[in-house]
């Protein structure tokens, strides 16, 4: 499966703010959710935050995969989005 199979528009956002990893993460499963591949949102949520609790799903350089294998889930997909940060403005 080619990574543009997975990627839907309703699961792209871009200048995302946000202040804490939790913001980002439920910004995710927003986003996951508008692609209509998620059917229960709080069992997905439960799933993102038992992985994460394993292990950080970071995996360096501000990029992370949360991710979970749940039955909310109804279809592979894949949601993304670019943080803004004040921080960055000032580079």
């Amino acid at each position: 499966m080619k990574i543009t199979e997975l990627l839907d528009l309703k699961g792209i956002e871009l200048n995302v703010s946000v202040s804490s990893k939790d913001e980002a993460i439920n910004k995710l499963i927003d986003l996951m959710c508008a692609t209509g591949k998620i059917s229960d949102k709080d069992a997905y949520k439960e799933g993102i935050l038992a992985r994460e609790a394993l292990t950080s799903t970071g995996i360096g350089e501000g990029i992370a995969i949360p991710h979970a294998q749940v039955a909310a889930v109804k279809a592979p997909g894949l949601a993304a989005c670019l943080l803004y940060t004040s921080d960055a403005a000032d580079d």
